[in-house]
């Protein structure tokens, strides 16, 4: 899963919004025969739309997300049925190993290909 930022998303619908600014300030500095001509509502509504939307953006909370550590299960030749988590170097049994996606002391993600021998 990937997340985005928040100012990204912010600052993109300032520039659609600077977007519809522009059509409208070039077509007040037109004509009226030409503002009759050409309808500039929509870039009213854009305009409305992206102040409402950064209003809404803004007041959303922000997610505190941790990166996980990347780990693998490492196989403890030593000992026949263990193995250890690369990160945190804890020991749990191969049989155990096999349906951890995580390591349950240190929350390594061990979903990487493959073990070490």
């Amino acid at each position: 899963m990937s997340y985005i930022r928040k100012e990204d998303v912010i600052k993109r619908c300032e520039f659609i919004k600077k977007l519809g600014e522009d059509v409208v300030l070039e077509w007040q500095g037109h004509t009226e025969d030409y503002k009759e001509q050409h309808d500039v509502s929509d870039a009213f509504a854009r305009m409305r739309e992206m102040r409402d939307m950064i209003l809404f953006i803004e007041s959303l909370p922000v997610a505190e997300i941790a990166v996980s550590p990347k780990g693998q299960w490492v196989w403890d030749e030593e000992r026949e049925y263990e193995c250890h988590c690369s990160n945190c170097k804890s020991v749990v049994s191969e049989k155990a190993s096999r349906k951890m996606r995580f390591c349950p002391y240190c929350g390594a993600d061990m979903r990487m290909k493959g073990r070490i021998k």
